[in-house]
């Protein structure tokens, strides 16, 4: 649904590099353990991460997502559940009328699930999708238009391999379909997905042959809103132990815009090169680029608005003649045209320092042409005694050139803040509503030490059936008295806007004096 080119209004763009233009680069330490940011999507006026990390003693698995600021990459909100559940993909990160969805499974793997989330952070549900009896249940990648969500999972009966399935979700997140993807006489072992402007969902999924692991294949198949498959095309090169991985967005023409890695063991110390290629609606192969003279790894490419495509990873650097000398990674971002041709290239030197820097794993473009990439790195200049190479999310904005700052070439130096973002100021906090019961006053006001983002706060007082009886403005950074000796005895919904947004209800009791 090109929910990567939805339009931001309103920015109120912030100066990083004095006099040249609204760049910035941050780091994320969040104190939750080890995170990277694998995926980003826009989400109204914020950009939402998906953030994967091993939580408190390392040894229990978290999941969550952080939203960002587009203006100057501020904190606005955070979502993390602890200890009870695992993710494997991706792509495990959507949104859905102003919700963000995260697919989850447990740590015990009996039950697939989708979290629900505010996007100041606040969980709203946890919705089963399948729970397990004889079997195992994985979460994979989701992705939602305005009235479906559809989740890859994956399920495995005691010591059997896995079946991978999709799942078509309503509005409710209930089970509509389930399909069932697989390849006669091979074996699924990755799926991505991607939704699509006529309701239906487009999959790629990797292949392999069980008696000849190292023919691994990428096919792509098109199912409508109902389930029924349309057409599936599968890519013709074939790839080793390091193809398990593909990845497709869609395009303003209708068509899709894909990349997957392939034939490593070919290159003497180099990383995988890929393939990029662009499918017409119909899914016949439009035009197809495979790399050779590069080594990189992409990890998401997306469509641009002028029908280009954008992609970003990690290249790696050998010194051919000095083999004692270690090598190193560094950001990369590529930008090819609508043909797949070149446009540039950028290889971001930052200075955090180590071998393993940024990994760009997933990007968005705003409206007006720049571009904010999300990913991760284990960063020994933050560790521990305890952990000395603590993984931490960045995500650092360029222009539509690729450029940190104006008229660099290939290669620019960015400098990567050693202190991380923490604070957030949060849209909504503990909304603390006193006494409660309550007969002729009541006071709203907030938990200590929290604060909240300007704007126009209003709260409303409605009965169980939704009847608005009270409501005006207030400011949420201080207490407010609301009388309420008015009322008849009985229960009622307080909620709170901000901009006309709902951000928080609460229900309290009203006694007679």
């Amino acid at each position: 649904m090109l929910k990567r080119l939805i339009i931001i209004l309103g920015l109120g763009l912030c100066t990083f590099v004095a006099g040249a233009q609204d760049n910035w680069v941050v780091r994320y330490g969040l104190d939750e353990g080890n995170e990277i940011g694998t995926y980003i999507e826009i989400l109204d006026s914020v950009l939402v991460l998906n953030v994967l990390t091993f939580c408190r003693d390392n040894s229990k698995s978290c999941v969550g997502f952080i939203s960002i600021d587009p203006d100057n990459g501020e904190l606005a909100g955070k979502g993390i559940i602890f200890d009870t559940v695992k993710i494997s993909a991706l792509q495990s990160l959507s949104s859905m009328n102003g919700s963000v969805l995260l697919n989850i499974n447990t740590t015990d793997r009996s039950r697939c699930a989708v979290a629900s989330f505010r996007d100041s952070g606040e969980l709203i549900d946890i919705f089963d999708y399948y729970v397990a009896d004889d079997d195992e249940c994985m979460g994979g990648a989701i992705d939602s238009n305005d009235s479906t969500t559809f989740v890859i999972y994956g399920t495995r009966e005691v010591n059997g391999p896995y079946a991978v399935k999709i799942r078509a979700l309503d509005a409710d997140l209930a089970p509509i379909w389930t399909k069932s993807i697989e390849q006669e006489g091979r074996q699924v072992i990755q799926a991505e997905l991607q939704t699509n402007n006529d309701g239906g969902v487009v999959v790629t999924y990797t292949t392999y042959d069980p008696a000849e692991y190292f023919d691994q294949r990428v096919s792509i198949a098109k199912f409508s809103s109902t389930g029924v498959m349309e057409w599936e095309t599968s890519l013709p090169y074939s790839g080793d132990w390091d193809s398990g991985w593909s990845k497709i967005a869609d395009h303003p023409d209708g068509g899709y815009v894909g990349t997957w890695p392939f034939d490593s063991t070919i290159f003497y110390k180099a990383i995988v090169p890929n393939v990029v290629y662009k499918l017409k609606p119909d899914g016949e192969l439009e035009w197809e680029r495979i790399v050779w003279d590069r080594q990189f790894t992409l990890y998401d490419v997306f469509a641009t608005q002028d029908g280009g495509v954008l992609g970003c990873g990690i290249a790696e650097h050998w010194p051919w003649a000095e083999d004692s000398v270690p090598h190193y990674r560094v950001p990369y971002v590529v930008k090819l045209d609508a043909n797949g041709n070149e446009i540039w290239d950028r290889k971001i030197i930052d200075t955090i320092g180590g071998s393993d820097r940024i990994r760009l794993y997933a990007g968005v473009e705003l409206s007006n042409g720049d571009i904010v990439f999300t990913g991760g790195s284990r960063d020994p200049n933050f560790g521990t005694p305890d952990d000395p190479f603590p993984g931490n999310i960045y995500a650092i904005k360029l222009d539509s050139n690729g450029c940190f700052y104006p008229g660099c070439g290939e290669w620019q130096n960015v400098s990567v803040p050693t202190t991380s973002v923490k604070t957030i100021e949060k849209e909504h906090a503990e909304v603390r509503l006193f006494p409660n019961p309550a007969s002729d006053y009541m006071y709203l006001g907030l938990a200590v030490g929290d604060s909240y983002l300007p704007g126009e706060y209003k709260y409303f007082i409605s009965s169980t059936i939704g009847q608005v009886l009270m409501d005006d403005k207030f400011n949420p950074n201080v207490i407010t008295q609301i009388m309420i000796s008015n009322l008849r005895s009985g229960m009622y919904v307080l909620t709170i806007t901000r901009n006309g947004k709902i951000i928080k209800s609460n229900t309290f009791t009203k006694i007679e004096n």
